[in-house]
């Protein structure tokens, strides 16, 4: 029984591992810049809407797999803007007269 509870303990950690990494590997090639006009938030689900902050068109950044969005959704206001830039694991909130950085954080882990 004591192996049982090992084992699957071990599965459970190294599982929860590969998850963290798949998510880094997930979100490093993403990119945004939008200036934001509608804002979604729903559970660990969030879908942003506005115009991208360079070229003034029509954009959206969805985070469906709710990994940063428990972090920083409700540092969002309509008329900031959010920033993610490709390569990095760090999404940029910009507000009025502050930017806050969120780093792609996981089971207590910073990825880079």
């Amino acid at each position: 029984m004591m192996k049982i509870i090992v084992v699957t303990g071990l599965f459970l950690a190294v599982s929860c591992s590969d998850g963290c990494q798949n998510g880094a590997a997930f979100y490093k090639p993403q990119q945004c810049s939008i200036i934001v006009e509608q804002q979604k938030s729903n559970g660990r689900y969030l879908t942003l809407k506005g115009k991208n902050s360079y070229t003034g068109k029509e954009d959206n950044y969805s985070d469906q797999g709710g990994g940063w969005n428990i972090q920083y959704d409700k540092y969002i206001e309509v008329g900031g803007i959010v920033t993610k830039r490709k390569d990095e694991l760090i999404i940029y909130v910009h507000k009025k007269d502050t930017t806050l950085a969120f780093p792609y954080d996981c089971q207590g882990k910073i990825y880079q």
